[in-house]
Parts: structure tokens; sequence; C-alpha cells
């Protein structure tokens, strides 16, 4: 028998002894837990996104919540209230972590995104939100570096306030991005012919369901097929051609649903749905145009500038008719803000959504009509009232069905009508019974419903087709489109089935609003307000003027509302010669205005997409290659270096190159591109351009300077009032080189003066971002925790520090920061610089290379004392004076980098 070396026994023998610990000690945090639960009432749930019921915390008491099996990755803990205290109160709610595993106090911050207090455990506050519907919700991000038997959340309310929180859960964030890109991308190898479509159609709506809003998207799809090619990005997939049997040129219409991107029996959430839409204008070169229904599909979309100038968005859900009327949230105007601001134009089904749309809107925009479009041809009505002699009135119903749209109404008067001897015969269309209204849930209503309905022997149909509903209602006394006055005298939007039965010639039962009145003359014989209004009309045999109809049918018909659409939104733009460019790379963001113009005019595009240091798909990015004439590859990364290396016959490839490839971390690729293969190279700068040329040995002839271009009818300019509070503005604060620090010091240098002043960060937090608990930057998140750190100690800082999410939105956050600072290191161009002036602020830029050179050097300040006093100086001169310096900023910017002047520019090194 072979001797066992005493070391490797003592090696077994240790292994051993960990195991049987980190087993031991699971199960003694088992026993923990459920021994916590009993005595303190905790909470013992899965990190599934599961939700935990509401319950209490009572006044300066904590609540623990014990999760068991937690993966590794990035996950969501989120809360649900109605408590406008705590949406105002960041500090209102402390939540504290704990782990089975244990954390190291000095691997805690890089390894889970997350600060420690002074007890030694993570925590972050959880007062403030955002609001949704009359609710709250507010998340904090925690990175989980590997999988947790146990983990615990402690809710901590530190004041006097009882705190009631309708819902918790812990769940992982649902990834929409590459991986939908991969399967739309197999969607598009399938269907070939997609490479034709030109539109992109998307609303939030069942096409298996019939009412108003299905009809409205098989109406537009109409529209669109006639036009050209159209994918219909489906939210479910298609299992009854109940609506899409209605489309007109059906050969042109395609369809992306679930199942295709492998999501069957779900439906597509919106974040999923614009998420295909991305990809299919990433990989769909002659696709010009998205068109979306929905204020939370538009907001997304726009949340990036891919379609700037080329989505079409029609509105009607930004605002409710609740009790106290038609209410708008603050959400739903930020979220109209921005889309008005971005879309290339707005579909506005009333001249009253156009009008509330633009009170919202803080800047023109372009708007065209999308009224309920009716076919062209349109059942006869029989008229029987003319000629009944059964006795019997019939009255029919075609639409969605909820409790507060007038069905109670009809059921109620059909009843009362009956008892008073009168035959009404009830005929009701509908496959969809919604127990949901007015924010509010009926319970119990779709059961009680269809009792009432079968009790009354109303006929039922649940599976008529749009025209086969109109034939039906052609042969009606009466067509129901009534609805209560509480909806009535606030809603701004007009009803299909009215529009489309009364163009019939149909005798519709309707309330007179100002928007039925419009709509069919004030004299309109079948105006019903109550029951009693109903009761005169039953017997009458009057029928309505045939010039309502004919108005109705010229103005409504698909032909007249496609033929008007096409003049104003969708004109041809036809070029001499368009080019086939493929543009590749990892991160777009600061060229996709260029590309969403060049395919606004007509040339074809498709986006090769790569990740920072490698490709995401070499056999995608081959067949584009072999597709394209032209490769533009936007950074000089991974994406750059294959290019080159692979260039086909007869290809051009161009570089862009902004700031990071003369950096440490991305110096590697420039010596890897053969710059033999490249026609030229595009730099934004100057200095960058010389310090590439001399560390890459890169011919200066293959370089050509061309500035990045600002977006002037995105950033209008603001005139503001320079009193009272100092409101100082800073646009991305990672990495550590944007220096908030100084933002900071200049922030505590006003208040020292004397100046009430306030600091707003826009972007995200260090501690949000997955890169930056990498290895590498471990030292550059101590940065930022030791600054929230100081502004958590300093009383006179604490509250004069606001941090505002990433979003698209920036143009309208500009409009309330007065001084927009630029205290970086170093920069290649600031954007935030740049768009801030356009925007009307005053400029703060401390002296990084280049910068009074690319703006102007009075601009410029040496140290915080001297930027607090250029702000003391221009707050002393006088309103006119203001105003005179800050148009002649604007000018300046606009003038150098307006993308009316760069557009061009790059279109000529690009020779097209």
């Amino acid at each position: 028998m072979a001797p066992v070396e005493s070391k490797s026994l003592l090696l077994r023998i240790e292994d051993i002894y960990n195991y049987v610990s980190r087993i031991a000690q699971r199960e003694a945090w088992h026993l923990a837990a459920r021994t916590h639960q009993h005595l303190s009432n905790a909470l013992i749930s899965r990190a599934s996104g599961r939700p935990i019921a509401s319950f209490v915390i009572w006044p300066k008491k904590r609540r623990r919540i014990y999760f068991a099996n937690v993966p590794r990755g990035e996950m969501i803990f989120e809360i649900q209230h109605r408590d406008t205290f705590i949406a105002d109160e960041r500090k209102s709610i402390i939540c504290r972590f704990g782990f089975i595993t244990g954390t190291k106090r000095e691997r805690a911050i890089k390894d889970f995104g997350l600060a420690r207090g002074t007890d030694g455990r993570l925590f972050a506050y959880l007062g403030g939100g955002k609001k949704v519907g009359n609710r709250y919700l507010q998340t904090v991000k925690i990175s989980i570096p590997k999988f947790q038997k146990w983990m615990y959340v402690e809710l901590d309310v530190p004041a006097e306030r009882l705190v009631n929180l309708e819902k918790v859960r812990l769940f992982t964030r649902p990834n929409v991005g590459l991986d939908v890109h991969a399967r739309v991308s197999r969607w598009v190898e399938k269907h070939p012919v997609s490479t034709s479509a030109t539109f992109v159609l998307y609303a939030d709506i069942d096409v298996n369901v019939v009412d108003g809003s299905s009809v409205w998207l098989s109406s537009v799809a109409s529209i669109l097929c006639h036009l050209g090619q159209c994918v219909l990005v489906s939210k479910k997939d298609v299992i009854s051609d109940i609506i899409l049997s209605n489309v007109e040129r059906r050969e042109n219409l395609l369809i992306i649903g679930p199942a295709d991107i492998q999501l069957g029996g779900k439906a597509l959430t919106v974040q999923q749905a614009t998420g295909v839409i991305r990809a299919l204008d990433d990989l769909l070169p002659n696709l010009k145009y998205a068109v979306l229904r929905g204020t939370d599909a538009a907001a997304e979309l726009t949340s990036t500038r891919q379609f700037r100038g080329r989505s079409i968005v029609y509105l009607t859900d930004f605002y409710k008719v609740a009790d106290e009327g038609l209410t708008i949230t603050a959400e739903r105007e930020a979220q109209a803000k921005l889309i008005t601001s971005q879309a290339a134009a707005i579909l506005t089904q009333t001249s009253a959504i156009a009008s509330k749309l633009r009170e919202i809107a803080p800047f023109p925009f372009k708007q065209s009509n999308l009224p309920p479009v009716i076919p062209d041809q349109l059942p006869a009505v029989s008229q029987r009232w003319l000629t009944r002699t059964d006795g019997q009135i019939h009255i029919g119903y075609a639409g969605k069905i909820n409790p507060e749209w007038g069905i109670v109404e009809l059921l109620d008067w059909t009843e009362r009508a009956r008892s008073e001897g009168i035959d009404v015969v009830l005929h009701i269309v509908a496959n969809k019974i919604s127990e949901a209204a007015g924010g509010k849930t009926h319970s119990g209503f779709r059961i009680d419903l269809l009792t009432r309905i079968q009790a009354l022997r109303a006929q039922h149909h649940q599976s008529l087709n749009r025209e086969q509903s109109m034939q039906l209602m052609s042969r009606m006394d009466y067509v129901w489109c009534w609805r209560p006055a509480s909806l009535e005298d606030h809603t701004l939007e007009l009803s299909t089935k009215l529009v489309e039965m009364a163009a019939s010639g149909a005798r519709c039962l309707c309330y007179p609003n100002d928007i039925n009145k419009a709509t069919l003359g004030s004299n309109y014989p079948f105006f019903v307000r109550n029951y009693d209004d109903l009761r005169s009309l039953l017997p009458e045999t009057k029928s309505p003027a045939p010039a309502i109809g004919e108005r109705i049918r010229r103005d409504h018909s698909l032909t007249a509302v496609k033929d008007r659409l096409q003049r104003e939104l969708f004109q041809v733009v036809s070029i001499s010669q368009p080019r086939r460019i493929c543009f590749a790379g990892h991160d777009m963001k600061f060229v996709h205005p260029y590309v969403s113009y060049l395919k606004s005019v007509g040339h074809e595009i498709v986006h090769d997409a790569w990740e920072w240091g490698k490709p995401t798909d070499l056999d995608r990015t081959r067949r584009q290659q072999g597709w394209a004439d032209t490769i533009f590859c936007e950074w000089g990364l991974a994406n750059a270096v294959w290019h080159s290396q692979n260039r086909l016959e007869g290809k051009r490839v161009f570089i862009r190159v902004h700031l990071q490839e003369i950096n440490d971390k991305a110096r590697k690729f420039g010596p890897q591109i053969n710059i033999d293969n490249v026609e030229r190279v595009i730099f934004v700068s100057e200095r960058v351009r010389d310090q590439a040329v001399e560390m890459f040995r890169w011919p200066v002839a293959k370089t050509i300077i061309i500035p990045n271009y600002v977006l002037t009818d995105d950033y209008r300019y603001v005139r503001k009032s320079f009193e009272g509070q100092i409101k100082l503005g800073m646009v991305g604060i990672v990495p550590q080189r944007k220096r908030l620090d100084r933002a900071i010091d200049l922030l505590a240098e006003l208040v020292r003066r004397g100046h009430d002043a306030s600091l707003h960060v826009k972007g995200p937090r260090p501690e949000t971002l997955d890169f930056m608990h990498g290895p590498g930057r471990r030292a550059e998140l101590d940065y930022y925790f030791e600054l929230y750190r100081r502004l958590e100690s300093d009383a006179k800082l604490t509250d004069r520090v606001a941090f505002y999410p990433w979003g698209n939105d920036v143009a309208s956050w500009y409009q309330n920061v007065d001084h927009i600072l630029s205290p970086s290191d170093f920069e290649s161009f600031h954007y935030a610089l740049a768009d801030g002036v356009l925007s009307g602020c005053h400029p703060l830029v401390w002296p990084w290379e280049e910068a009074a050179e690319l703006y102007a050097s009075k601009w410029v300040v040496a140290d915080t004392a001297s930027a607090a006093s250029r702000i003391e100086a221009f707050r002393q001169l006088s309103s006119s004076e203001q105003e005179t310096e800050l148009v002649q900023n604007r000018l300046l910017v606009a003038g150098k980098y307006g993308n009316e002047h760069i557009f061009p520019r790059l279109n000529a090194a690009l020779g097209i």
C-alpha cells in the first residue's frame, strides 16, 4: 500500500472540514431565518420576482424579509406604496442587506455596488421613486457576485410614521438586448422579403380581440400596406384572423410575434417590443418609419435617438378620465414632452387631443390628423325603421365592453323599455369584456354582465370580424354608441363605431358632447342624455340627413386618409445614387442621428452590432459586409480591426475615432488596424488625431477632422431668469476623469460665500454600471463612494445635490439648470457642454486641452474660486447683457457644430 503524504492528507481533512462547515452554516442560517420569522414576524420568500403582499412597518421599527436561493448577477429590489411622504423624502426608508456568505468590508462596495453603514451592513435609501398611476415605485439595484442560499433585506423607517407597503419583490431584470437582436436576426434570415420593408408598426394591442383599438391597428396597417411593405410587431401571437382579415393589400404585411423570437404563449412587453423594433431597424436596410401607438411604447423607443426624425406616434393614452375629470400625471406629461420633441410627427385623433398636447409640449411639433378610418366601401343601411311590421325595435352594439362605456345603461334601459311594453331586441358583438375601468377593477362584472345578457335574451356574437360586425349593425333600428356623461364630457376622443356607422347612414344613439356635435352637427336628432331622451326616440321613424354620412365618408375614408398622410408625412425622397452602408460598432449613441438621417433620405443602412472587444455574430458580420459597398466603423476598436483586416475587394472602409481609442485600455487596437485597407480615418478633434498618428504611425493623408455634431433642433434656446437659487448642472459623472469632485467643490464654495446653490447631476450613477465593478475599477468606485460620504457628512451640502437617471429627456432637463459645468480632466468634445449652451445655460469649463479652441477662451475657468467668481460676475449683469452673451454662445456652437453643417461634411467624406 502506497504511503500517503501527510500534507496531502491534511489538505483532504481541511476540505472535508470546510465542506461540513459550509453545510452547517447554511443550515444555521435556515434555522435562524425561520426562528427570526417566528419571533419577529419577518417574511420569507424566494428571489423569483413573485411579489410579497402588503404589510406594515411601524414607526421607528424594522421589518426583515428573507430571500432563499438568490442567483448570481444583477438583482432589483422593488417596493410599491402610495405614501407621498415616502415619495418626497429620500431617506425615509433605509434598506439594509445581509448574506449567508458574509462580505468583507473592503470588497462590499466593489462586489455588490452598495455602500456600508456604520454598522458594517450594506444599505441604500428607498425613499423617492417613480409614480405609476396612483402608486409609487422605488428600486435599488444590487450585484450578487455568487449564489446566495439566503439573503435578507431589512426595511427601517426612522421617522414617527406608519408605512404600508403594498408590494415588495426581488427579481432579475430581463435582458432584451443582444438576445432579442439575435432572435430577430434569425427571423429576418427566414423572411428575406422583409429587407424591402419601409414601415414597422406596433401598438400595445391584442390582434385577436375586436375593439376600437384593434380596428385602428387594421386600418393603419391597410394604409401602410398601400404605401409599401410593412412589418407588424404583434404583442401576441396571431391565433385568429378576426382583425387582420380586414387589412387591405395584406400581401404587403409581415408579422413578427412572440413565437418568432422564442416567446410563444407570452405577450411581448413594451420593452421587448421596442427591442424588436430596434433590431429590425438594424437589420432591414430600407426601413424608414416606425409607426407606434401608445405613450409607453413611444417613450421607450425615443429613449435613444435611433429613430430621430423617423418615428410617427399616435397618442391618446397620455391622459385619463377619472372621477375628478381629465387628469394627466407628471410621468405622462414628461413622456409626452419627450415624444413630441423627438418624433417626426404626432398623429392625433381629434383637434382636442392636438390642443392638449400643445399645452404640454415645450416646443412646437409636427402634427397630422388620424381620425377613425372607415372602409371605402360601407354596407348599405337597411333602414328597417321605415318598413318594420313586427313591432320590434332592434338595437345593436359592437365593440369592447367595460363597466364605464355605457353597456350597463344599455341593459338597464332595455329592461325599463320592456317593462313599459316596448319590444326591444338587443344584438351585442363583443369578444372582449374587461373588468377594469377608470383605474379600478370591478370584480365580478364579467360574470354579472353575461348573466344579464342571457336573461335579456340578447344575441351575443363573439366571432365576427369588422366587416361582418358592420353588416349586422347596418340592419339595426339603432346602433348604440352612447357613453355616460362622466366619460363623454371629459374625453378628447371620437368613437370609431360612431364614425363608421354614422357614415353608413345608421341611426346612432350617442351623447351630445362637443366632439360628437362637431362630427355630426349640433342638431343631430339621435343625441341622448338619459332614458327619457331614449324613450322619446324609440318609435321614431326619422332618418339621418344624408349630408352627415357624406361628410364623414369624405374625411374618414381609408383612401382619403391615406392620400393625405402620404402628402403630409410619407413623401418619397428620391436620391440619384443610394448607397449601401454598414455601420459597425458597439455603441451607436453618437452616430444614431446621422444614421437615421441617411435612412430618411433614401440610403440603405444596416448596423453590424459588436461588443467592445469582440464580434457578436461573425456570420452576420460577413453577410452584411458582402452586401454593403461602404463600411463605417463607429469607434476604432475591435470592429475596426476586423473590418480593416478582412476588407473585400471593392469595399470602402471608414473609421471614426473619438477619444477612448488612445486611452490605455483601448490603444491595443490601433496597431492592429490595417491602415492600408482604410479609406479614411475620421477624427472628432485635432488633438486626438495628432496623438493617434504619433502612437499608431498612421499617415496623416489618411485622416480627416470632422467634429462631433449637435442637434440644434432638439436643444432649443430657453430664456432663463438668473435670480434666486444658483442651479449648477452636470451631465455624466463616469469615468472619474469627469471630476464630480470639482463640481461639489464649486457648490461648497458658493455656499461658503453665502449663496443659495444646488447641484443637479444627470446620468447613471457609477455603482449601477456593471463595468464599474470590474477588478480594475475598484479604486475608481471608491472615489465616488468617498464623495457620497462627503455629501452625507457635510450638513451644508447634504440636501443640495440631486441625481437624475439617464434618459433622452435631457433637453427638457436643461431648462431647469442655470450654469452647465465641464470640470473634466480631458474631453474630445463634451456633448453635455455644447447641448447645455444651445439650451441657454451659462458655461463653465475647466482648462482641459483644446477647450478654448473648440469653444471660447472666456468660458474657461482656472479653478474653483475663479468658477465661483465667474458665476457671481455673470449674475450681476443686467438681464439684457446676460441674454446677449447666451445668444452669442448658442450661435457659436450652432455655427461650428450644428448637424446642418456637419452632416454634409460627413457625406462628402463618404462620397455620398
